[in-house]
């Protein structure tokens, strides 16, 4: 049995248990029952899960739909909870206490010491496995928010139930399919969450419904292995910091291309360097940053005299290096537990005060409601209109995430008035002036908005989630220095409605990044890093050289300098698996614009798939060792820029390169499309439609596409060629 049927087992018994939790509240899809038929000890219950049932309803908009989220977010959270218990119990950070052996009479380690000390226990149903479960959750709860009494979705089902899905977690582990060390696996965490999404994911496709906000992380989600969040993290953070240390012995231990031998960048305290993923998943880039960043502490302390104490380095990068932002609250739980996990293992009773990773899934209240606190901001009628515009994105948060634009529709306007002026003898001193000094008004009063809403809201859901919007806010209006990402892959065609009009808002001007969501997180990733930062991405090589993604290239060789590429292609084997075809293509680049050679990695010509990650090292290999390979082009970026659309051609000679600067064919000649029906119901017909003995003389084959085949197949259209051509003659 696969890790993920054991996922889809205990998602379906945890979903049922929470829906038979809420039927006894009286609470179902279709109907919900006066709070005062029920038992007096099942009403404060009830009201708890009326308070989030009616928080989702301001979001979707129905009673159904609110109903089906707060299912969700119960279940996944149990999901969460035990899951993570499992990983530090393999970790050995504390007895265990899910995992039941028969030396403690089919209990965990933990139960029965707790039955020692609380002998009354014994004759509660299962031994009282409910109230210890939740004793422990409250215990873990004083140092991890998820498990925190106050949490949102804190809540355990009815014993039997409760005992099942234990039972189905500690099943995994005894599956021959399945290693048995599979809890203390690095990935697992983010394996269960996309081995949880699966079933969701297959209705969503089969459904063939465009892609809204919603169902983004569903449509498009794909976790990068472990090698390939390596190679970017290396060669940007890692880059970062060579920079500033280029002596330093990281590049011994890390493989960096282009490592500077001089320093070229001014150095600053370890603890200010934040690295952000503005798509952050399950956390898998900030998982392998954390242990980057521990290597760069160590560094400081060992070798420049740094006076960090270690112990108290998984704080520090927790607290100040890394940060996210996801509009899942169910990756980010895992995140979350994710870095926990792995600051517990470097030192045990650690103390983590913020966590700078956070969901975008909040409630802030409507315009109205604030517009007292936004007294300075309130300049003129212009300035009041642009207010209400992004407090009313900020409102879309839970839809849009870190799409969200904040000073950047300010910085918008300032450049617009900077651009007129140019073209006019009219001053627009003051008008810029004026949208300057606003800009830093405006973001400390939505700050304190922001702020206020959460210290004056008695509701302890609402509270939790508008503190997270204060996260949220922090990070997006202040600059990193590396922003990492494998952001969702949903083409413009895909889009639905809502998610249409708010990305061409938002990302068509004045370049266009609005034919896929991969495209606005490059201009957001850009946005977000400072003037001399690193971005590092993966996505579809469709960019490199389609014609709608045009202005997406030529923001790129404008604006960053192409460090490195890896032109990756189709990998089902050692890249994201079987079923996902996708043609990949990861890199790094940074801010400051170079006059050095950018490295390409030509890894999709001419070799199979199953050999492909291995030709990648051995190419990194050789470019780290100055030894020639085939693979391996060195590129000034400004050659890019010779062929009309500035595709992304990076193998071909200068002196091929250089004949593009003649005239191009459609100077010499008439271009057309190729072969055109012009009325395909007329001109066309599916092979079956006709007779044998008619397709020697008046009907052919004509491929037209179809699904995906790699080699041959489609061919199933049958053409009208009869006098010939003349029915297609007419219609052209």
């Amino acid at each position: 049995m696969k890790l993920s049927d054991h996922v889809d087992k205990i998602r379906v018994l945890t979903h049922k248990s929470f829906s038979n939790y809420f039927a006894r509240l009286g609470i179902t899809a279709k109907k919900v029952m006066e709070i005062e038929k029920l038992p007096t000890d099942l009403k404060a219950k009830r009201e708890k899960v009326d308070r989030v049932i009616k928080s989702h309803l301001e979001e979707t908009g129905s009673f159904a739909a609110a109903y089906e989220k707060t299912l969700d977010e119960y279940t996944f959270t149990l999901f969460n909870r035990i899951a993570a218990v499992k990983v530090m119990e393999a970790h050995r950070m504390f007895p265990e206490v899910i995992t039941k052996r028969p030396e403690n009479g089919n209990k965990s380690f933990s139960h029965r010491a707790w039955l020692e000390n609380n002998k009354d226990m014994a004759g509660e149903d299962l031994e009282g496995i409910r109230q210890f479960i939740k004793f422990e959750f409250n215990r873990l709860g004083e140092e991890i928010p998820l498990y925190h009494k106050d949490y949102p979705y804190a809540l355990l089902p009815y014993v039997i139930e409760l005992n099942e899905i234990i039972d189905a977690f500690n099943s995994v582990e005894k599956d021959p399919d399945i290693d048995e060390a599979i809890w203390e696996s690095d990935d697992i965490l983010g394996w269960l969450y996309e081995s949880y999404n699966n079933a969701k994911k297959l209705e969503h496709k089969a459904s063939k419904k465009k892609t809204e906000y919603d169902k983004v992380f569903l449509q498009s989600q794909v976790y990068t292995p472990r090698w390939v969040v390596k190679f970017k993290v290396d060669n940007s953070l890692g880059k970062l910091y060579l920079e500033m240390y280029p002596d330093s012995r990281i590049k011994e231990k890390y493989k960096i291309a282009n490592a500077p031998i001089k320093q070229t960048r001014t150095r600053k305290p370890l603890t200010e360097i934040r690295l952000v993923d503005l798509a952050t998943g399950s956390g898998n880039y900030l998982f392998y940053a954390f242990d980057l960043f521990y290597d760069l502490y160590m560094d400081q302390i060992d070798n420049y005299g740094a006076d960090y104490d270690e112990n108290e380095i998984p704080k520090l990068i927790i607290e100040n290096n890394l940060y996210g932002i996801d509009i899942d609250n169910r990756a980010i739980q895992i995140a979350q537990l994710g870095l926990y996990i792995k600051a517990m293992r470097k030192k045990r009773d650690i103390h983590i005060e913020k966590f700078n990773v956070v969901s975008s899934d909040f409630i802030l209240p409507v315009y109205e409601d604030v517009s007292h606190l936004f007294k300075k901001a309130l300049v003129d009628r212009e300035t009041t209109d642009l207010l209400k515009e992004i407090w009313g994105d900020l409102q879309m948060a839970h839809k849009f995430g870190s799409l969200v634009r904040i000073e950047e529709k300010v910085d918008q306007k300032i450049n617009t008035i900077k651009e007129i002026e140019k073209r006019t003898i009219y001053g627009l001193g003051r008008m810029l002036k004026k949208w300057e000094n606003w800009k830093q008004t405006f973001i400390s009063e939505i700050f304190k908005a922001v702020d206020e809403s959460s210290v004056n809201n008695g509701d302890t859901f609402l509270r939790v989630n508008t503190k997270a919007a204060f996260t949220y806010l922090l990070i997006l209006t202040s600059k990193h220095d590396v922003a990492v990402c494998n952001p969702p892959y949903t083409d413009s065609s895909d889009f639905g409605p809502e998610l249409k009009k708010f990305i061409d808002a938002n990302y068509k001007q004045p370049f266009k990044f609005n034919s896929n969501l991969y495209a606005c997180f490059i201009k957001r990733c850009c946005e977000l890093t400072d003037e001399t930062g690193h971005v590092a991405l993966i996505h579809p090589h469709t960019f490199m050289f389609i014609k709608s993604f045009e202005d997406v290239r030529k923001y790129i060789i404008e604006h960053t300098h192409v460090d490195l590429l890896v032109d990756y292609g189709l990998d089902r084997v050692n890249l994201f698996g079987p079923g996902i075809l996708l043609d990949a293509s990861w890199y790094v680049l940074s801010k400051k614009r170079k006059d050095e050679e950018g490295i390409y990695f030509n890894i999709t010509a001419n070799q199979q798939e199953k050999f492909k990650k291995s030709s990648l090292e051995q190419t990194f290999d050789d470019v780290l060792n100055n030894r020639k390979n085939e693979r391996a082009h060195k590129l000034a970026q400004s050659k890019l820029k010779i062929i009309d659309g500035w595709p992304f051609i990076y193998w071909i000679s200068d002196g091929f390169r250089e004949k593009f600067k003649g005239n191009s064919l459609n100077k010499k000649s008439k271009i057309i499309s190729g072969f055109k029906t012009g009325n395909n119901e007329g001109a066309l017909r599916l092979w079956w439609e006709l007779n044998l003995h008619e397709t020697d003389d008046n009907w052919v084959k004509y491929a037209k596409g179809g699904p995906f085949n790699k080699w041959f197949g489609n061919v199933w259209l049958m053409l009208n060629i009869k006098n010939d051509f003349l029915f297609v003659r007419k219609q052209n």
